[in-house]
């Protein structure tokens, strides 16, 4: 077995979810059963595989929020760069 780090993408039809997958950020399409409930795009996962079978999901609050201030330190400059100089 072996652990993997994965990215929500985005979530179809609410029943399954589109995850990219390790460092390649490979595709990966799983039932939402299989996820914690509070799973939502944007959240990064620790996934536990044996071979092609996902045996346990986790949520990374670390990694989730650490990617969650870089998209609003992004956000905030993109901000200040529409604004007129003062």
């Amino acid at each position: 077995m072996n652990e993997v780090a994965a990215v929500v993408d985005r979530i179809v039809d609410g029943e399954h979810v589109v995850l990219l997958v390790g460092p390649t950020e490979r595709e990966r399409i799983v039932p939402r059963s299989l996820l914690p409930p509070d799973v939502r795009e944007g959240v990064w996962l620790r996934l536990t595989c044996d071979g092609d079978r996902l045996v346990r999901a986790v949520i990374d609050t670390e990694r989730t929020a650490a990617a969650r201030e870089r998209i609003a330190a992004k956000m905030e400059l993109l901000r200040r760069r529409g604004r007129p100089p003062q």
